[in-house]
């Protein structure tokens, strides 16, 4: 595991997203020879001791009265146990802003991850606004470093928020590129950002966000994932059904202003972590062009 490049930045970005905290460390060889058999099976079996806490949820054709039955028939059976109540391990995103590196491979690629993260204030509405951003960095990102500096395949973004045991946001920005072009396209994406606060969001873009997040939340309807989504969110977060189903109005309620205060917020406001990998022949390399250049 340790010799996969790809592996040594992953645990570079969870060691400074999570500032080295034991219940986010990766996991090693040593690790695993350390579990003893007798104390797993202890905590697997105090675990599924019973089910009274448990809350199961089922989507899809089935027939009610026959779904009735076997519920009855096997989780009625199941042992109730007592109810739990969750821990704080105080695992936190970072507050301290982040750049490094790892040298490793020798393949000619590299591969960049941006993170910005921070607290949050959650709500549906914020969501939306999170997600509507998540679509508009793609769109914008794709145009800027894909398109028209041709310098990757693709640009991958992720944004999400969390309410538990703490509110706060992530947004993950991704990429693989020439060596020699993890600056230049770093400073793409970031002059974009900058001018999306500055500048504010075109219309057209605001309406192929809307677009988007329509088509795809009308595709979505049709899947029984989605639905059991909706489930788990009503009973998480203890929802109005009539307010989740409303997620067109927040879709449609998200304009430019929303998103250019969502870019100031939480890509210029937050905690920026910067991780890159490097091949190892390719450090030499792109010193000796940046030194070319001088």
């Amino acid at each position: 595991r340790r010799n996969r490049p790809e592996v040594q930045l992953s645990d570079l970005v969870t060691s400074l997203l999570y500032e080295d905290h034991p219940r986010r460390a990766p996991l090693t060889a040593e690790k695993v020879q350390a579990v003893e058999a007798e104390q797993a099976y202890r905590l697997f079996k105090e675990r599924f001791s019973g089910a009274g806490d448990f809350t199961f949820f089922f989507v899809g054709n089935i027939a009610p009265e026959r779904l009735k039955g076997m519920a009855a028939r096997y989780i009625g059976s199941l042992r109730s146990g007592s109810e739990e109540e969750w821990i704080d391990r105080n695992v936190r995103y970072t507050d301290t802003s982040a750049d490094e590196q790892v040298t490793a491979g020798m393949a000619s690629k590299s591969s960049v991850r941006l993170l910005h993260c921070g607290p949050y204030q959650w709500s549906l509405q914020e969501n939306s606004l999170l997600s509507s951003l998540q679509q508009l960095l793609e769109i914008r990102l794709r145009e800027e470093v894909r398109e028209k500096a041709g310098g990757t395949y693709g640009v991958s973004v992720s944004a999400g928020p969390s309410r538990y045991p703490a509110q706060e946001y992530l947004i993950r920005i991704g990429f693989s590129c020439d060596p020699e072009r993890v600056e230049e396209l770093i400073g793409i994406i970031e002059d974009e950002i900058q001018r999306l606060a500055a500048e504010g969001v075109a219309q057209e873009n605001v309406e192929k966000v809307r677009s988007i997040r329509l088509t795809d939340l009308e595709e979505n309807r049709e899947t029984n994932g989605y639905w059991r989504g909706f489930l788990q969110s009503k009973v998480r977060h203890n929802l109005d059904p009539e307010t989740l189903l409303a997620k067109e109005e927040r879709i449609e309620a998200v304009g430019s202003e929303e998103l250019r205060r969502a870019v100031e917020q939480y890509l210029l406001e937050g905690t920026r972590v910067e991780a890159v990998l490097m091949p190892e022949d390719g450090e030499q390399e792109t010193k000796e062009a940046q030194e070319d250049g001088e």
